[in-house]
């Protein structure tokens, strides 16, 4: 029974190591890939709701801090654990549980980046499709309506100037 124990102990430590790896590189990631999309494919000038983006950032900043201070009260659980047994105690850390609670928000502040991030993507791409020209089979150019004829907004017309008939003699003012 106590070879099992250490078993599954030895098991929790690698999923707990996996775990923490597995955020910092999707979180890291995700930072590396919005940026490219607001670069490349957006361009910053043309972005809209950059407050859901901002949030995905913020949200990704803290999820890679939060496992960083993690690793850092992981060790002192561990030193802690170590000294009880070493005077007979069962270990009883403070460290411990708060290196539970950094390990839950990592992961809840990830998912949260994930979803400004989707907000922000599918805001920037509706924008750019209805903003764009649309094209048909034949590759001639139906322009989209102006903005503001979408919103409603009243276009002035152009006054028109008649020109006469070729077989009628100009009219006088």
């Amino acid at each position: 029974m106590k070879e099992y124990r250490e078993l599954l102990q030895k098991m929790e430590s690698e999923s707990q190591d996996q775990y923490d790896k597995t955020v910092l590189y999707l979180s890291t990631g995700a930072l590396g890939i919005s940026f490219t999309f607001l670069k490349d494919i957006i361009s910053v000038e043309n972005a809209m709701a950059i407050g859901w983006l901002v949030m995905a950032w913020m949200s990704w900043a803290i999820s890679v801090s939060a496992i960083l201070w993690s690793f850092f009260s992981s060790r002192i659980a561990l030193r802690d654990a170590i000294k009880a047994i070493d005077d007979n105690k069962v270990p009883n850390s403070k460290a411990d549980k708060f290196t539970t609670i950094l390990n839950l928000l990592s992961g809840i502040f990830f998912v949260l980046g994930l979803i400004c991030i989707i907000v922000f993507v599918k805001i920037n791409l509706e924008e750019n499709r209805m903003s764009k020209p649309t094209y048909i089979q034949d590759g001639k150019n139906i322009p989209q309506m102006p903005k503001n004829i979408r919103e409603g907004h009243n276009i002035p017309q152009a006054p028109v100037k008649q020109t006469p008939r070729p077989n009628q003699p100009p009219q006088e003012k």
